[in-house]
Formats: structure tokens, sequence, C-alpha cells
């Protein structure tokens, strides 16, 4: 399988076109914003993009095609890999194809559902009942991760460190992505549930005489230190703005 650029064609390597196709999904699912979304737009049911996703179906010629009428995409957008930058010759040679100005991305590593801070409460019980229409929109990440990762966007100005500060901030609006998967030790951010009211927050995880607290970043006086009795729901892995 290849393309025709300036009258030579080039072969991808390494990826079929089972994966290709499964990947250029997902570039629309996030120019959709949700699942349900773009099922709708290119005219089949979420439950089909579910199962695309965890491989019990694939994407065939009509729906490829219809998904490129859909999105205003050219023929054969759906059938070349947008992500890699590599390729081959004919002669088998390698090639890079780069503009004077770009450089080859980092490789996209899978896309995480951004949910809501009433989902993340509960799920770490609920984490096997997630269906991908639920989420609010899904980004891409170049960092290994887990399955159950999800991520949420910063609510308030806790986690904004002090101008000038050293360090990490999380300005509010900022997407985060947690792992579950992940075990969090002292130092890392996590995201985490009170045992009292089940109310969901997003702290630095920390040590205060052998007994475990959550600390904020903003240090205005107004973000007390949590020492009550908290559950970790996962490890903070990265953060984002999430698009420009």
């Amino acid at each position: 399988m290849g393309i025709y650029q300036n009258g030579k064609k080039w072969n991808y390597c390494a990826m079929d076109i089972k994966r290709i196709r499964a990947q250029n999904l997902e570039t629309l699912i996030a120019e959709c914003d949700s699942v349900k979304a773009c099922a709708a737009k290119i005219g089949i049911e979420p439950s089909y993009i579910s199962q695309i996703r965890s491989g019990l179906k694939n994407i065939g010629h009509q729906i490829a095609r219809r998904a490129e009428q859909a999105f205003n995409k050219p023929q054969g957008w759906m059938d070349q890999s947008h992500q890699a930058e590599y390729f081959q010759t004919e002669e088998g040679r390698p090639h890079y194809h780069t503009h004077a100005n770009t450089a080859p991305s980092p490789q996209i590593k899978g896309y995480i559902p951004l949910i809501s801070w009433v989902q993340a409460g509960s799920w770490a019980e609920a984490i096997d009942l997630y269906q991908p229409g639920d989420a609010e929109s899904v980004h891409p990440t170049t960092i290994n991760h887990g399955i159950h990762t999800f991520a949420l966007r910063v609510d308030g100005d806790s986690m904004t460190a002090p101008t000038g500060a050293a360090g990490h901030s999380f300005p509010h609006g900022m997407i985060i992505y947690i792992d579950p998967d992940q075990e969090a030790s002292p130092g890392d951010y996590v995201v985490a549930r009170h045992n009292g009211h089940g109310h969901v927050t997003f702290k630095q995880y920390g040590t205060e005489e052998g007994r475990p607290v959550l600390k904020p970043l903003n240090t205005n006086g107004q973000y007390p230190i949590i020492r009550d009795e908290f559950q970790i729901i996962g490890k903070v892995i990265d953060a984002s703005w999430g698009g420009l």
C-alpha cells in the first residue's frame, strides 16, 4: 500500500490498513469532541466505534469512504497515515518526508477520554463500565499509559503555583491525565477522593509526621492542606492545554 506524491510512490513501513484506519478514526472523533457526534456524522452507531476500538470490528471500504465524505476529507485519506513521518521508497531506502521548518512529531500512543469530576469520583469502582461515548472528548497522548487512564479539566486555582515559583503549575482549565494503575509516591500529583463527603480533588501527595496529606500548590492561604482521610484514585502522569 502506498501514496503517490510528486510522481513517486511511497510505501508506509510496518503499518497495515486496519491500524491506519483505526488511528484516523480517532482523529475524526477528536475533531467532533465525542464518539456520539462522530458516529452520527458518519451515519453509524456509537457501539460500532466501540467495537472497532476493541478490535472486534474493522473499518471497511464503504465506511472509510463515508467517513471521508462526512468530514470533507480527500478520497483515500482514511487509508493514509497522518501520524507517521517515516516512509521508504520502492527501492527500500529509508526516507523521512518533512518540510523545511518541520520535524517528525512524537508518536501518538493512545487517546484518553476527558470525563467530568463527578465521573472521576466513581471511576475506581465503575472503571470497567465506562463507555467511549460517555466522554466529553478524547485527547491524544504521546506518553505511555494504562488502559484505564482518563483526563480531567482543572477546576479552580488551588494548583496554580505562585508566579516565578520553580516546578509545575496547573492553572484553571488545563487538562490533566490520570492513570489509576500507577502507584503514587510522596511528591507525585494525584486525584483523590475524600473519605467523608466523597468529593474529588487534585493535589500534590505528601506526608506529615508519617501521615499522608494532600497539598495545594497555591500558597495564598485560601487552600488548606488536606489532612483528613482520603483515597487516591490515580496518579497524574501528564498535563496539557488540549489544543490551541
